[in-house]
C-alpha cells in the first residue's frame, strides 16, 4: 500500500467510522443523562458507552498507525504521485535517489508542491507527455517537471493552485522557475541541502 493510499484510509476512518462512532457515543450519553431511564438500562447504556469509547480508542489508533507507517523514500513518492496524477499521459521518470532529503523536513512542502504542478498539468495542459526528473547530490536537489502542453503559464495566469506552490517554494527556500509556451510548459525546482 503506497502512502497515498494509506492516508486516504486514514482519512475514510476518520470521515466515517470514527465519526459516527462518536456520534453513537454522544446518543448513549443523552440517554444517560435522561431522568426517567432506569438504574438497570443506565447499567446497559454505560456498558455500551464504554465499548465505543473502546472502538473509538482502536480506530484512532489505526488511523494514527496508518498516517505515521515508514514513508517509502521520497523518489518513490513522486513516482507514485506521478502515477496517480497522470494516468492519461505518457510519463518518463528519471529519479535519482536523495539521500538527504529523507531526513530533511522540508519534503512534505516539496511532495504538495509536486503534486499541485501535476494536478495542473491534467486540469489546464492538454498535456500528451510529461517527463519528471530529479538531480541530487550533497548540496542540492533539483527537480524538473516538463510537459509538452498548450503553454500559456504565466504569473499573470496563476489560479490559487500555482500561486501557492510558488509560495510553498518561497517558505521553504527554494528556488522556482517557470517557462511555458506553445511546445509546453517547464518547471525547475532547486532546494539547497541544509547542514
Amino acid at each position: 500500500m503506497t502512502s497515498l493510499e494509506r492516508i486516504h484510509l486514514a482519512q475514510e476512518l476518520h470521515d466515517g467510522i470514527a465519526q459516527d462512532l462518536v456520534a453513537i457515543g454522544y446518543s448513549l450519553d443523552l440517554l444517560l443523562a435522561e431522568p426517567d431511564t432506569a438504574i438497570s438500562v443506565r447499567k446497559e447504556i454505560r456498558t455500551l458507552r464504554f465499548a465505543v469509547t473502546g472502538l473509538i480508542e482502536k480506530v484512532r489508533d489505526e488511523m494514527f498507525d496508518l498516517r505515521n507507517a515508514q514513508l517509502p523514500p521520497f523518489t518513490e513518492r513522486v513516482h507514485d504521485e506521478a502515477r496517480l496524477l497522470l494516468a492519461r499521459c505518457a510519463v518518463e521518470l528519471d529519479l535519482a535517489d536523495c539521500i538527504w532529503i529523507e531526513k530533511d523536513s522540508r519534503n512534505e512542502q516539496l511532495l504538495k508542491i509536486v503534486r499541485e504542478i501535476l494536478r495542473n498539468i491534467v486540469e489546464h495542459s492538454k498535456a500528451t507527455r510529461v517527463q519528471i526528473s530529479m538531480q541530487c547530490n550533497q548540496n542540492s536537489l533539483h527537480l524538473f517537471i516538463q510537459d509538452n502542453g498548450i503553454g500559456g503559464v504565466s504569473p499573470s495566469s496563476y489560479g490559487m493552485g500555482l500561486l501557492g506552490v510558488f509560495e510553498r517554494a518561497c517558505a521553504i527556500g527554494a528556488e522556482i522557475d517557470c517557462t511555458s509556451n506553445t511546445s509546453g510548459t517547464s518547471f525547475s525546482l532547486k532546494v539547497s541541502h541544509e547542514r
